[in-house]
């Protein structure tokens, strides 16, 4: 539960900080890679057999948020908003809940795709942090429903 509010303060203040500035400085990554590397120490202890399919999730992130990147449809604090909740939560669920909401919703905005003719390919600009935010609550949410 600890980690849960750590990172749930940790979302809030990044959501908050894309909201008001458009951006999310580096130290506040750091800050939650930082908790997430704790989380991943406390999740391991001696026990490193159970560590394959978490990795596996983690890198898939990585790749996905960099490959997002790379490409232009997301900005870096988004792919590195993600790649720091994979290390801390490294679940399937979360990776596609919190990833879906961000495309679901670029894929919603973007002009060309809701019928509107234009000879731009701008987008409705939209802080994607607090998107990205929501779809992790919803992934804490439905995890805390049921297995509590």
């Amino acid at each position: 539960m600890l980690l849960i509010g750590a990172m749930a303060g940790w979302v809030l203040a990044c959501g908050i900080w894309d909201l008001r500035c458009r951006r999310v400085p580096n130290w506040l990554i750091w800050t939650g890679m930082a908790v997430a590397v704790s989380a991943w120490t406390v999740r391991i202890g001696n026990n490193w057999g159970n560590l394959l399919m978490p990795t596996v999730i983690t890198l898939a992130a990585w790749v996905l948020g960099f490959s997002f990147w790379y490409v232009g449809w997301w900005g870096a604090a988004d792919a590195k908003f993600l790649m720091v909740l994979s290390l801390a939560f490294p679940t399937l669920a979360m990776l596609l809940l919190v990833s879906g909401a961000n495309l679901a919703v670029g894929l919603l905005l973007d002009k060309k795709r809701i019928g509107r003719r234009t000879m731009t390919t701008e987008q409705i600009s939209l802080p994607a942090i607090p998107i990205l935010g929501l779809g992790w609550l919803i992934w804490i949410g439905m995890t805390l429903w049921v297995g509590g």
